[in-house]
């Protein structure tokens, strides 16, 4: 008579599954079990399925399918069979868990032959696809496993071997860095873990005007390549495995960036100092992130780093390419020279970027010259702000869009003034037409059209920058 299952006795291990293969266990009990026993039984079930599984995966019998997840381009036949083994591994580890709590119990009559019409979900377990992110669970008919649902293959069937982003370059240099994301803000959140979320992150932020992608902890050097209009951000390989086409990428070394995100941020050095109020001299002497003269013009990188990453054989291939693909689009250069635009396109942008904070010429002038902590100061004499909300504004304005006084919008109330507000922190070198702003909001303040009435420490601030702005204006007149 075959020896009974032990309640205590444990399920997984190789001894166990030899007493299964040997037949111990074949013999059906004569008296219902108890409880503690019935467990056991389904233990022992269901470690028979794992194993029918494990040894049919294992010698080819049953396959596996990834319905295209994790896949990626440029991989060497190495990385592939190394790639295929794991994904194995996966599907091993995920049917043999048979681990969510409402398994369809005829799971357990596949190793007697059943099979259903159609894969069913058998786990919880598995790995992202680290292309489109699907969880890949494992669901089989009995015949073949499926890893990831198989009505929801991967958009990706045949890998992403690179992506591009292109930017434009007017001031003729770009600036190569590690994280300049905060001047070139986008609103929005991704999965940096999956590329095709590294893709969407790169592209957000091109729209903003930073070339933004991940290269991983890599801290690669910059080099020029052996065109005047081609850099490679990489490392450069050992001597001895540079190929004819290598060599041509790696001419001369710019600089370096160190990679504490793993990411790389490059934009057009001119564009940055507007946006964060400092000089190059001062950049530099905090800084040694790299500099190169470039011919302005619309610039592209393309990436490859994702599949470099992962592919052994690849040594010295660049993680980013960037390259001249044209002239600046001239939509894109009034952006760029948003510094210099006429005070009342200034205006007419800021408030096509935020419509319902400026319903009106008034309120954008309070906000400009009253709010203490918003995004407004001064900078080379004029009143400026960036950021992506208004370079995306400056697009439609150049397309045509314009702002309207809404008639309907609530009284402009300044409820405080404070000596730090840019209306009472006026320099010496203030542009007359920012001057007039300046004033065109403290006669407002002055005359008392708000609800609230202000202050008598506010109404002296006002009376005080009034003073020094019609001393200004004077000043400009006597000198022009």
């Amino acid at each position: 008579m075959s020896e009974q299952l032990d309640p205590k006795e444990e399920a997984w291990t190789d001894e166990f599954m030899e007493k299964v293969r040997a037949g111990a266990y074949d013999q059906p009990k004569q008296s219902p079990p108890t409880p503690e026993e019935a467990k056991y039984e389904e233990i022992h079930k269901r470690s028979i399925v794992r194993w029918f599984f494990t040894d049919a995966i294992e010698q080819g019998t049953m396959p596996v399918f990834f319905n295209g997840h994790n896949s990626s381009a440029l991989y060497d036949a190495e990385t592939k069979i190394r790639y295929q083994r794991a994904g194995l591994t996966q599907a091993l580890k995920s049917i043999g868990c048979l681990g969510i709590s409402k398994y369809d119990p005829r799971l357990l009559e596949i190793p007697n032959g059943f099979r259903f019409d159609r894969p069913i979900r058998v786990s919880d377990f598995g790995d992202e696809c680290h292309l489109c992110g699907s969880k890949l669970v494992a669901y089989t008919d009995g015949s073949a496993v499926w890893m990831g649902n198989p009505d929801h293959p991967c958009p990706f069937p045949d890998g992403i071997q690179s992506y591009s982003v292109e930017i434009d370059i007017v001031s003729g240099e770009l600036l190569f860095a590690n994280d300049l994301r905060a001047e070139y803000p986008v609103n929005d959140d991704f999965d940096v873990n999956l590329v095709s979320e590294q893709i969407r992150c790169s592209q957000a932020y091109a729209e903003a005007g930073l070339i933004h992608m991940y290269v991983g902890n890599t801290c690669p050097g910059v080099y020029q390549a052996d065109s005047p209009d081609t850099l490679v951000v990489g490392n450069s390989p050992r001597k001895a495995n540079q190929s004819q086409v290598i060599k041509k990428l790696y001419q001369r070394r710019h600089g370096s960036i160190c990679t504490d995100l793993w990411w790389v941020s490059i934009c057009d050095l001119a564009d940055y100092l507007a946006r964060s109020g400092e000089t190059k001299e001062t950049y530099l002497v905090k800084t040694e992130d790299t500099i190169v003269s470039v011919r302005p013009g619309r610039w592209r990188a393309t990436c490859f780093s994702h599949v470099v990453s992962r592919n052994r054989g690849m040594e010295g291939h660049p993680y980013l390419i960037l390259e001249r693909c044209g002239e600046v689009r001239d939509g894109w250069r009034a952006i760029r020279e948003w510094p210099f635009r006429p005070v009342e396109e200034e205006l007419q942008i800021h408030r096509l970027a935020y419509p319902n904070l400026f319903p009106t010429r008034t309120h954008l002038l309070a906000y400009m010259f009253c709010t203490i902590g918003g995004s407004f100061g001064w900078h080379d004499g004029l009143v400026v702000a960036g950021g992506n909300q208004y370079h995306q504004a400056a697009v439609r304005f150049a397309n045509g869009d314009r702002a309207e006084d809404d008639p309907e919008a609530a009284p402009v109330i300044v409820h405080e003034l404070y000596s730090s507000s840019a209306l009472c922190q006026i320099p010496d070198d203030a542009h007359p037409e920012y001057l007039r702003l300046a004033l065109e909001i403290a006669d407002y303040l002055l005359s008392g059209k708000g609800k609230d009435p202000l202050g008598q420490k506010a109404i002296r601030l006002a009376e005080n920058a009034k003073q020094r702005i019609s001393e200004l204006l004077t000043k400009t007149a006597i000198q022009s």
